[in-house]
This record gives structure tokens, C-alpha cells and sequence, in this order.
């Protein structure tokens, strides 16, 4: 073999090394891209379910319910968002605090029989006045009676204001005491990555 055919030799060798470290090198950069993308990939879909699942168990916060307003005249009424509550709504509101709604049944109680009594002394009272206006003597001691049952109506209104006024000042108070120790959890994305923002 002469000088310039085993250099010649030499050299395909060389780049023949040379196209396989080349290869290898790009075979591993190849590989190590693909590691790169699949890492992004199962990152993005673990943080995804993060957030919705983070978003769903502390995302909400406590502003669904707003505190009870209570106002007395002649007698006593409530407000929530502006808004009158009738007896039955009140109950509602307060259903999901336990101490709260045991008072209000103790009210909704003295209530009904304020109602009861009430509407039976309305009757009797008006009956017999009505018996006048056509005509007939009124059965006084009926009307007598018919007072007495509306005067008993004002203990009951009394016990029924004051268990509820009670009721709504535990959940106020307790309302006022969740709102505090409430906290926003939001884990996502953000303009700097994957981040994990924390309301209270």
C-alpha cells in the first residue's frame, strides 16, 4: 500500500468516527429532547389537575353568605343584602349553622301559637262586632275572650323576637369568624410559570 493510499485510508476513518460520534451526539440531544418534552408534558397535566382540584376544595370563598341585618320598630324585622326575610326565609339562612337554627325553632314555635291565638281572637273579636253592624247585640263576653287570646299573643311575639334576634347574632358571630379564618387557594399558571396564590 503506498503513502498517499494509507492516508487516504486514514482519513476515511477519521470521518468515519467523526460521522458516528456526530450521530451519537445528535441521536443523544434527540433524546434527551424528547425526555425534556414528555417531563413538560406529565408536569403540565399534574399541575392542571392540581388546579382544578385545588380550585374546587379551597376556591371558594366565604362571601356566598352575608351577615343579617336586624332592625327594631314595632316589631322586629330582618334584613340580609337588603332584602325583608319572612320568618320561613330567615330559617333557611340560618339551617346551616346548628345553634343558630335550634333557637329560630324555638321561635318559629312561639310564633305559631302567637298566629294561633291571634287569628282565633281576630275572629271572635270581629265576629261579634260584625253581628253589631247588622243588626244584633254583640256577645261581649265573646269579644272579651277574643281580646284576652290577642292579648296573649304579646308574650309569644316577645319570646319569638328575642330567640330570633339570639339566633341571628350567633350566626353573625360565627359568620364574622369564618370569614377570618377563611382561605383562597389558586394554583396554576402565571406570567412567571407555575404558581400558588394564597388568599385570606
Amino acid at each position: 500500500m503506498s503513502v498517499s493510499t494509507l492516508h487516504d485510508h486514514l482519513n476515511s476513518k477519521k470521518r468515519e468516527v467523526f460521522y458516528d460520534t456526530e450521530i451519537r451526539n445528535r441521536n443523544d440531544i434527540l433524546k434527551i429532547n424528547i425526555t425534556t418534552i414528555v417531563m413538560k408534558f406529565i408536569s403540565i397535566t399534574i399541575l392542571s389537575f392540581l388546579f382544578v382540584h385545588l380550585n374546587t376544595c379551597f376556591g371558594q370563598t366565604q362571601t356566598t353568605s352575608a351577615p343579617i341585618e336586624v332592625k327594631r320598630a314595632w316589631s322586629t324585622t330582618f334584613y340580609q343584602n337588603g332584602k325583608r326575610l319572612k320568618s320561613k326565609e330567615l330559617t333557611q339562612v340560618l339551617k346551616g349553622n346548628s345553634e343558630a337554627y335550634a333557637l329560630m325553632q324555638r321561635a318559629n314555635s312561639n310564633n305559631t301559637i302567637r298566629s294561633v291565638l291571634g287569628g282565633t281572637g281576630g275572629f271572635l273579636v270581629g265576629y261579634q262586632l260584625g253581628s253589631s253592624l247588622g243588626g244584633k247585640d254583640p256577645n261581649w263576653a265573646v269579644v272579651a275572650v277574643g281580646a284576652g287570646l290577642i292579648g296573649l299573643t304579646m308574650p309569644f311575639a316577645a319570646s319569638y323576637g328575642s330567640y330570633a334576634r339570639e339566633a341571628v347574632g350567633i350566626y353573625n358571630r360565627d359568620l364574622e369568624q369564618t370569614s377570618l379564618r377563611s382561605v383562597e387557594y389558586q394554583f396554576g399558571l402565571c406570567s412567571h410559570g407555575v404558581g400558588l396564590t394564597v388568599r385570606f
